[in-house]
This record gives C-alpha cells, structure tokens and sequence, in this order.
C-alpha cells in the first residue's frame, strides 16, 4: 500500500444548512477498501434535502455520492486495478454478501452500516465533494470507465441514471405499455429515456417547467402535459383515451406528485416511486377513492427503489453508453471548482441560469 499523507479539501455539512469546505486527512482504505482521487462530481436533489435536514446525518459529513475518479491504491480484499486507472463509483455500494445481497436484484435491501440500500456516501460517510474518497466493498463495486465514455458520461450513471432506469425496471413495463412520468428532473428524464429503450409504445412526459418538457422530448417522449395549466390527471385520460397509462413513474418526491401518479395509474397497474421524500416528518398520506385505490380494490401495485448499485450494474450501463445507446452526458449544463462549492448548490437549487445538472471539478 502506498504511503498516502497529507490533507486535502472537502465540502463538510455542519448541521442546520451550514455547510463548508475544509481542510481535511487523506482518508487512508480500511480492509476492503479503494482509495479513489475524484477527478468529476455531481450535486443531486437529495444533497439538497440534507443540507435543509430534510435528510439528516451526522454533521461534519462530507457530501456528495455522485463521483467518478481515478484509482489510487486499495486495502487487502482488493484486486485487479492499477494506480490511475479511471473508475466508477455507484452511488448505492452494496456490501455483496449479505443475504439480501445474494438474494436480490443489484444488493437492493443491503443494510449494511445500517444503510439503505447501501446507501453510504454523503450520509453514513464521507462522500466525493472532496479531493480523494474512500470506497466501501471496492471488490462489488468499483469497475473501469471505457476508454470511450467521459467522465460526464459516467457520472450521469451514478445516481440520477441509475435511478430512472432502476425505476422502469422495476415497473415491470412491457413492451408496448403506456408510461407517464411525474416528473422531467434528471431523475425523471432519465426514467424516460429507459422507457424509450425497454419499449413503451407511448411515453408521457409531465413537469411544470417548459425547458424540461423540451428536454424530455429530444429524449424520447412522445406526448408531454405542463403541470399547473388544467388537471393533469384528466389531460392524461384524454391522452390515453380513459384508460390512464400501464406504469407511472414518481420522480419528484413530494405527496401531490405521488398521488398525481396514483390517479395516473389504471386498475391493476403499477406505480414506481422513484423520488426521494425525505425521513424527516415525511408523511404520505393514501386516499382510497374510486380515481386513486378504487376502495382499496383497485389492485394497484405499488413499488420503489433508489440507485442500484454493484459491479455488474455499473458495467452494463456504462456499456451501453460506450456501444451509443444513450447519452446522459449532456445533462451537465455547468461546471464548478471545488472552491466554488457554495455557488454551485446556490445555482443548482434556485435552478437559475439554465441549470440541469452541474459537475463539480475538484
């Protein structure tokens, strides 16, 4: 193992929406893990609901679990990778052998470290808004970058894309069904493109930002609905001819979208909840009449997950980006230093100047 010293910088949550970059030890990897030097990272939604508590960890907290880097060295229990390699890290790190790891779709259900999920950056860890990270469970989880794919590309993958596909997927949407998706946030367009690519005959788009319904169509939406001009519920029934669609995806994470997506679904079909609500004093209230639950009779499904994480999840998206597949890349509409962190929320929050997705260069 390499003598790695020294400090390094990083963007700490100090509790009550403080937050500030500080000098910080090079994090040395404990037994099974990497040793990663960030060189792309991301802010997501759910780095917002922590910073506004909201979504509470420990303060003194890195943030950040959307990064991609450069290998630098690991612990015993890691093989394979060479300093400098450029490697992907999922946002979700599974620990790969627990009981829900062996038994379950890419480790969902890992509770590890008392995770959900596997979720450990930003919250249960230090995460990537840093110069160097440690990675947990490297061996499950840490996979090359193709030549061929940026690291826009890639870090597009770690949370928002691999979210919006887990959704679909876990929809069970078929071939030909009909999709609405609550939400075009990167989340929520990246729910489209996977509806594109797994076979939906009809895609409905449904934001309340014009720009982003735009962007949903260039990415594969076939109808879009703008969300505060007439009852979105009732422009979906006339799309779908009263049928109301097959699958509906919830990417926002707030009550009235929920149940948007609820009155969106047919008898018998499937809601996916993919936006994140938050733990503290979240409540979802479920009404039961005859546009939502039917009674309670409707038979409706209701089902949620959040970034897949693992080795194998990693290697198949990234593999069809290199193969042009898709291409997430081009979310990332603006680039900030690590130094100027504080800015980069302020702009990715307000959603001011254009912003959809920005990238952090440490």
């Amino acid at each position: 193992m390499m003598d790695t010293v020294g400090t390094m910088r990083g963007y700490v949550c100090r509790g009550d929406g403080m937050a500030a970059l500080e000098e910080l030890p090079v994090p040395r990897p404990a037994p099974g893990e990497a040793l990663v030097k960030v060189s792309t990272a991301s802010i997501c939604t759910t780095d917002l609901k922590i910073l506004s508590g909201r979504f509470p960890i420990n303060p003194g907290t890195v943030l950040g679990h959307e990064f991609v880097g450069r290998f630098v060295e690991a612990s015993d229990g890691v093989e394979g990778f060479h300093p400098g390699e450029r490697v992907f890290v999922p946002t979700d790190t599974p620990c790969g052998k627990c009981f829900q790891c062996l038994h379950s779709w890419n480790g969902q259900g890992c509770q590890t470290g008392g995770s959900i999920n596997g979720f450990h950056f930003g919250n249960l860890r230090n995460g990537g808004h840093a110069e160097y990270v440690t990675v947990p469970f490297a061996q499950a989880n840490l996979v090359r970058i193709p030549d061929s794919v940026t690291d826009e590309q890639a870090v597009m993958l770690c949370c928002v894309g691999s979210t919006g596909f887990g959704g679909v997927e876990r929809s069970g949407l078929e071939l030909g069904d009909t999709i609405a998706i609550v939400g075009q946030g990167p989340v929520g367009l990246s729910a489209t493109v996977a509806a594109s690519l797994r076979g939906a005959s009809q895609i409905i788009a449904i934001d309340s930002i014009p720009e982003r319904l735009e962007r949903a169509r260039q990415m594969g939406a076939d109808t879009t609905v703008l969300a505060g001009e007439g009852d979105v519920v009732e422009k979906v029934r006339e799309i779908t001819d009263g049928r109301m669609v097959d699958v509906a995806i919830e990417a926002v994470g707030t009550p009235e979208t929920f149940l948007t997506a609820l009155r969106l679904t047919r008898p018998a079909g499937t809601l996916s909840n993919i936006g994140n609500h938050g733990i503290s004093d979240a409540v979802l209230p479920l009404p039961l009449d005859i546009g939502a639950f039917m009674g309670g009779i409707g038979d409706k499904r209701i089902v949620s997950t959040s970034a897949p994480g693992g080795k194998d999840r990693a290697r198949r998206l990234m593999a069809m980006v290199a193969n042009g597949k898709f291409d997430l890349g081009p979310y990332v509409t603006h680039t900030f230093g690590l130094d100027e962190m504080d800015k980069a929320i302020r702009v990715f929050a307000d959603r001011g100047e254009g912003v959809f997705k920005v990238a952090i260069k440490p």
